[in-house]
């Protein structure tokens, strides 16, 4: 994935598998990276995942910017 959250370039590469998901994402330009892991007992559909509902609020904290509604 490339992208852009808040005006930051981002690169980053997510991950599936029975009971755990990942997302790492990239900030090249502000010297940064975010790595988050999460194990969960259910994987019921792509709507559950953790790690990538993580992600963008996470992201805002650290960039100190605010996502979009």
């Amino acid at each position: 994935m490339i992208g852009e959250h808040g005006g930051h370039r981002v690169v980053g590469h997510s991950g599936i598998y029975r009971g755990y998901n990942a997302f790492m994402s990239m900030l090249p330009d502000d010297d940064m990276a975010l790595i988050i892991m999460a194990n969960q007992s259910d994987v019921v559909n792509l709507t559950s995942l953790p790690a990538f509902f993580m992600r963008d609020p996470i992201l805002d904290i650290l960039l100190g910017t605010t996502a979009a509604p």
